[in-house]
């Protein structure tokens, strides 16, 4: 499908704001640069194809949106699987992770899988990346589409949640 001129333009407008985006997920992922900025390219130019001509106030929303699927859409074909496993409903116990946890009781993980039920999905995640998977506020903020800041609120907020159910 050929883009038209209008298209155009607005492709190369989108552009520097593409790959601004890509230089942040570089930060988190800084070997696959290339493939981040070509992914990034590529949702300023489908942004610039579907937009509709109901005028230009949420254009770079509009490109934010589909640069950042097209970018999570790469790592997610690259790199980025999301582990599923059938043992514990909260993708916890996995062999590896069980693993290098040898030191962790049976009892414990007991512990954190009863106190896990009481979050909500979203902070149960968060603890799971942050502290089963190892991952910073950066790359989870990354791989979800939220802040930093958010990130962390979540995650202060399922603590206070799992530490009001331990003193109960």
């Amino acid at each position: 499908m050929k883009m038209t001129e209008e298209q155009r333009r607005l492709a190369a407008e989108a552009a520097p704001l593409a790959q601004k985006i890509a230089r942040g997920y570089t930060k988190v992922y800084p070997r696959l640069a290339d493939e981040l900025s070509e992914a990034a390219d590529k949702g300023a130019i489908c942004a610039a194809r579907t937009f509709g001509p109901f005028g230009g106030k949420c254009w770079n929303k509009w490109v934010k949106h589909n640069v950042r699927w097209a970018i999570n859409n790469r790592l997610a074909k690259i790199k980025i699987k999301k582990s599923k496993s059938l043992e514990a409903p909260w993708g916890l116990c996995d062999p590896v992770s069980r693993e290098s946890r040898a030191d962790v009781s049976a009892e414990s993980e007991n512990l954190v899988a009863s106190l896990l039920v009481h979050l909500e999905c979203q902070q149960r995640d968060m603890v799971r990346k942050m502290y089963w998977e190892g991952k910073s506020t950066a790359e989870v903020a990354v791989e979800t589409g939220i802040t930093q800041r958010r990130c962390q609120q979540i995650l202060f907020s399922a603590l206070d949640v799992m530490r009001r159910h331990v003193e109960a």
